[in-house]
This record gives structure tokens, C-alpha cells and sequence, in this order.
């Protein structure tokens, strides 16, 4: 009697695990394929919130937010820039039948001279408005030799431009668009970036498709010179991703200032590798104010060459002390000609 029971108790155990199964698993069919099981259905996935509300997190959420209104406020200041350059191309004359191909090589005086015919080279960069009524910073080597500028906004519009100065010696150029009411971009000082602070870069890498691209990165280094780019080097190194296309773009800071005119990359293969330069707003501030007054950059100088005294030089001039330097050529109507200094002069000091 007491078998029967217990078997009984096992046999009801195993008709209500069936019944819980088809209740849990009626909502389901499984179909079986060469790549395993296939569940279909309305599976009830989670609905509740992650609740997630500790500092650390929270000051993350601000941070990403932080990151996203400086890309909301300073896009609408970016533009890209295309250029439009004509040159002649020389189209070579075909041979002529049984020709003889060495002319090509050494020349026939009876032969017709070759046809060139006109393209256009484009070019594609970036810049940033700068002024309200239309003045834009952007890279020399963007806008050189161009016979042709203009911008597209970032709201789509298409406008000419015309080349206000350039500046070869940082690498900057100013170009102005007929429009009003545009979105300029705030100056920041360069000279308080620190090293380590969070950069954002903005432009147009690898072409128009991918217009306002924002990146994000650090003040890697201040002041890198003889990198060989132009012939005043005072750059802002960052890892902020830059590519072709990015030049003359901003570079930010935290709080959406520009600090940096995007410019150039070191690359061993001719992408980004997490090394790019930035010409300083402080720079780039006092370019653009002597662009848009003169058109051009002036700058002091006084014109002369100088070599350090030795111990060989100075006993050969008679001198007493290595100190100071000595004079070697003065360019005519210099202004060190005309304050008296002359070949052979040895400067002490100077105020």
C-alpha cells in the first residue's frame, strides 16, 4: 500500500512539471534548423529602469552632457570651405601613322605641337566664422593659388567667398562671405591652456559627406616648434582626432572657445595617428586683426646677421671677454643700418 502511494506522489509530481511547462512555454515555438534552435515569439523582455544613482554616475551623465552642448553651440560655427583652382594640362599629340615614337623623346620640328586643354582642381577644407558679419579663419594652404572659395553652412547654404589676406608664415588665411547674422565663435586665451585639459575638434575629414565631424581628445603638448610647417611654429599638440579635410577648423575648449586653428598631423602613413597640431588663438587672433585692417602681416625686424663669440673670435678681434655677439652682414636700409650698427660692430646688450 505504501508503494502504490509513493508511486502515486511521483507520477502527480511529473503531470503538474508538464502542465508548467506548456503554460511557460505556450507563447513559444521553437523550430529546429541546420544552425541550432530558432525561438519565435513575444518574449517579455525587461521594462524597468536601470536605477542608477550613485556620484560617479551621475557626474559621467554630466560630463557627456557637458560634451554635448559645447558640439551643439559651436557646429553652427564651422564651415566648409571648397576651393576651385584652373590649370592647363598638356594633352600629348597622338603619333602619327608609321610615326616615329623617339620623337616624343627628341624632338621634330615637323611634328605639331601639343594641345593643352583647362581643368579644375578642387579642393576641400575647413574654417570657422569668426565674426558676425561674415569674416572666416581658415588655413593658408586650404585657400593658396585658389581662383575660387565658397563655404557651405552648417544650415546648407551655399555662399562665395572672397579671399581677404593670407599669411603664409603661420600657415592662416582670412576669407569673408556676403551674409549677416551668422554664428561666430568665441575667443579663448591659448596662453591659459594647460596641458592635459579636454580639446574638441570640429571640421570636415576625408571630404563634405562627413561635414561638422566633432572629435574629442587633450592638450597633449604647448609650444612645439621646428615640425617644419611654417616658419612661426608655437603649435598646440593634441590626440583629438584630425585628418585631411579638418585644417583650418577649430579646435575648443570646455567651455566652446576657440583656442586653436586646426592645421596639420604627424603621420607615418598619412592618417590620423594621435599626433596633430594647432596653430594658437592668441596667434591666430592677432593674424586676423591685421588681415582684415591691411591685408597683410607686418612684422618687425631688424637686419642683420649675428655669430656668438667664441674664444677663438675674441682672440682673434682682440676682444677682452666672450661675451656678446658680432655683427656680420646689415641689409641695406635695414632698420639696424639705420640706428648705426655695421659689420663688425660687437653687441654687449640690448634693451
Amino acid at each position: 500500500m505504501k508503494k502504490k502511494q509513493t508511486t502515486l506522489k511521483y507520477l502527480l509530481l511529473v503531470i503538474a512539471g508538464i502542465f508548467l511547462g506548456a503554460v511557460v512555454f505556450s507563447n513559444f515555438e521553437f523550430r529546429m534548423g541546420s544552425g541550432g534552435i530558432t525561438l519565435t515569439g513575444k518574449p517579455n523582455f525587461a521594462t524597468a529602469k536601470n536605477n542608477i544613482e550613485n556620484y560617479p554616475i551621475q557626474t559621467l551623465k554630466s560630463f557627456n552632457e557637458a560634451f554635448v552642448q559645447i558640439a551643439e553651440s559651436t557646429t553652427p560655427s564651422v564651415v566648409t570651405v571648397f576651393t576651385e583652382k584652373k590649370v592647363n594640362e598638356r594633352v600629348m599629340t597622338p603619333f602619327h601613322f608609321f610615326g616615329n615614337p623617339f620623337d616624343e623623346f627628341f624632338g621634330n620640328p615637323h611634328r605639331s605641337p601639343d594641345k593643352s586643354r583647362r581643368n579644375v582642381q578642387r579642393g576641400l577644407g575647413s574654417g570657422v566664422i569668426v565674426t558676425e558679419d561674415g569674416y572666416i579663419l581658415t588655413n593658408n594652404h586650404v585657400i593658396d593659388g585658389a581662383d575660387q572659395v565658397y563655404i557651405r553652412t552648417s544650415d546648407n547654404r551655399r555662399l562665395d567667398a572672397k579671399i581677404v589676406g593670407k599669411d603664409p608664415k603661420t600657415d592662416l588665411a582670412v576669407i569673408k562671405v556676403n551674409a549677416t547674422g551668422l554664428k561666430a565663435i568665441p575667443f579663448g586665451d591659448s596662453d591659459r591652456l594647460r596641458v592635459g585639459e579636454w580639446v574638441i575638434a570640429i571640421g570636415s575629414p576625408l571630404g563634405e559627406s562627413l561635414a561638422r565631424t566633432v572629435t574629442q581628445g587633450i592638450v597633449s603638448a604647448k609650444g612645439r616648434a621646428n615640425v617644419g610647417l611654417a616658419d612661426y611654429e608655437d603649435f598646440i599638440q593634441t590626440d583629438a582626432a584630425i585628418n585631411p579635410g579638418n585644417s583650418g577648423g577649430p579646435l575648443v575648449n570646455i567651455n566652446g572657445e576657440l583656442v586653436g586653428i586646426n592645421t596639420a598631423i604627424a603621420s607615418r602613413t598619412g592618417g590620423f595617428e594621435g599626433i596633430g597640431f594647432a596653430v594658437p588663438s592668441n596667434m591666430a587672433k592677432q593674424v586676423l586683426t591685421s588681415l582684415i585692417t591691411s591685408g597683410k602681416v607686418s612684422r618687425g625686424y631688424l637686419g642683420l646677421n649675428i655669430q656668438d663669440i667664441d674664444d677663438n673670435l675674441a682672440k682673434g678681434l682682440h676682444l677682452q671677454r666672450t661675451e656678446g655677439v658680432l655683427v656680420g652682414t646689415v641689409m641695406e636700409g635695414s632698420p639696424a643700418l639705420k640706428g648705426g650698427i655695421r659689420t663688425g660692430d660687437v653687441i654687449l646688450e640690448f634693451n
